[in-house]
């Protein structure tokens, strides 16, 4: 398992991308995007604590990711499908 999340800082904030967080806890992309979609917390949480983003995969496709600050890492539900 590769345990290098790739975090920097903006805004002074440590943030990381959900793609990081899913390959290194082994879960699919998808399933983490839904996962925090889903989550059951406030808006003013959401908003202080995952930003949409997006890259570009390996065909040349704008795809979404949620960069994602400690706090909205530890709100996430760990029961995501293996």
């Amino acid at each position: 398992m590769n345990n290098e999340f790739g975090i920097v800082i903006r805004e002074s904030k440590a943030v990381g991308s959900s793609r990081d967080v899913a390959r290194v806890y082994e879960k699919l992309h998808n399933d983490l995007l839904k996962a925090i979609r889903n989550l059951g917390c406030s808006e003013e949480f959401r908003l202080g604590n995952f930003s949409r983003s997006s890259y570009t995969n390996e065909q040349n496709r704008e795809m979404p990711e949620i960069i994602m600050s400690r706090d909205g890492f530890s709100s996430l539900q760990w029961d995501l499908p293996e």
